[in-house]
Order: structure tokens, then sequence, then C-alpha cells
């Protein structure tokens, strides 16, 4: 598998409109993906920070599969409309750091409402058993999640394109010192704890 070349994609709207502008470039490269059985494309986030995506979207592949995929999604559609600015394809540099950016669909059970149905649900459970819950229990598991939610990671609204439902894709990020081989998702997220270089 080839990452040997990136573009940059910046989100030039307002502040406000950063996250929905970020979903929509997120949903025209998995509709490319999906499409084309693509899993040799990557994404990061380089300026991930705080629970929001930041103002630029990373894209890996090789030279000839990013020059297909800006041709072939909306991307060039979206800059022609101000929403984003593509940078142009550039060489991968060397470097000793690498990240990994995978879906979690269970982080959000550390917000104060996961926390809140999470715990009631656990609390039934036991009660069904005739367990009586153990209030150190429930505590270290609160912490737990919501140490999980804390962690770095985005959220980004996305419309699905067979439903037409709004839904929260949940992206977390993990950093290592040593590059781990292997594919991406329909949205270019890792799959199997897959790296990027990191800069």
């Amino acid at each position: 598998m080839q990452l040997s070349h990136y573009v940059d994609v910046d989100i030039i709207t307002p502040a406000n409109e950063t996250g929905w502008m970020m979903g929509k470039v997120m949903r025209q490269l998995h509709g490319y993906l999906s499409a084309n059985e693509i899993n040799t494309i990557g994404v990061a986030f380089p300026e991930l920070k705080n629970n929001h995506p930041g103002n630029q979207l990373r894209i890996f592949g090789d030279q000839t599969a990013l020059a297909r995929l800006i041709k072939g999604s909306n991307l060039l559609f979206l800059q022609e409309s101000g929403g984003i600015k593509l940078i142009q394809c550039l060489n991968t540099p060397e470097v000793n750091t690498f990240v990994s950016y995978r879906r979690s669909q269970r982080a959000d059970r550390g917000s104060p409402k996961g926390l809140k149905k999470g715990q009631e649900r656990f609390i039934q459970y036991l009660k069904n058993k005739g367990i009586e819950p153990d209030q150190t229990i429930l505590k270290a598991r609160a912490h737990r999640w919501h140490k999980e939610y804390q962690a770095e990671r985005a959220f980004l609204s996305i419309g699905s394109k067979s439903t037409g439902q709004q839904f929260q894709l949940c992206i977390q990020q993990t950093l290592s010192s040593k590059p781990t081989e292997g594919y991406f998702s329909s949205y270019g997220l890792s799959k199997s704890g897959t790296t990027l270089p990191y800069f």
C-alpha cells in the first residue's frame, strides 16, 4: 500500500460552519471510496483538538489515486463554491511518529447524557439479577467512560446517503512510534490500527 503523497483540504468557511463543511467533505470522500471499493486511501485530522476536527483534512495515498479522487469526487465543486481550498499534492515526508484515526461508536457513552443512560441500564441489569448496585463500582465505571469521552477525538455530523438521516461520526486519534500497515475503511479511517505519518 502506497501513502507516498498527500493532499490537504483546508476548510475556509466561517468558524461556526467548520464542522458542517468537514462533514460534507467526509461525505464526498465516503461516496467516492465506497462506490469505487477503495481501501488504500487514508485521512488524517492534523488540527484535531478538544473534540473539534479542526480546519484541515489530510488525505493520503499514491499520486495517481489522489488525482483520481480529486477528479472523481465533488471536492472541486466544493472548492469552486468557496467552502474549501485544495492544497497541491505533495510528497509524504519521513517521520518518527505515526497516527491512526478510527471510528468509535461507543465514545459518546461518556457524555453526561450517555453516562446517565448507561448507569440506569447497568443498575437495572444488576437489579434483574438480584444484585444491589455498589456505589464504588458505579463511580469507577462512570470515571472510565468519562475518561474515554475526554480522549482526543472529533464528532462530525454526516448525512447518510441511503437513509437521508444525520448521524454523528466519532473519530478517535491514537499516536504511535511505529508504523502499522493495513487498509482503510470507506471513510478513510483506520482498519486494525493502520497508521498514517503524523506531521
